[in-house]
């Protein structure tokens, strides 16, 4: 594996994936229950999605779970 990849996504990843989308969870969030990148993480949605768009999922820009306390 080369560095800075991890292994193929399981199908459990998956089933937890959606399940947090469904649940409106944020990109940072999932990222950080998964331990994927948040690019990671938008690129498995469009590929389950087979090509959805996904831009009205919070960024770490736009994400108010990232806001510093």
């Amino acid at each position: 594996m080369r560095e800075g990849h991890r292994s193929r996504w399981t199908p459990e990843e998956d089933s937890q994936l959606l399940e947090l989308i469904a649940k409106n969870a944020s990109v940072t969030l999932i990222s950080a229950k998964l331990k994927r990148t948040s690019r990671a993480i938008r690129m498995r949605l469009i590929v389950l999605q087979k090509g959805g768009s996904f831009a009205s999922l919070p960024t770490p820009e736009n994400d108010p779970s990232t806001e510093p306390s």
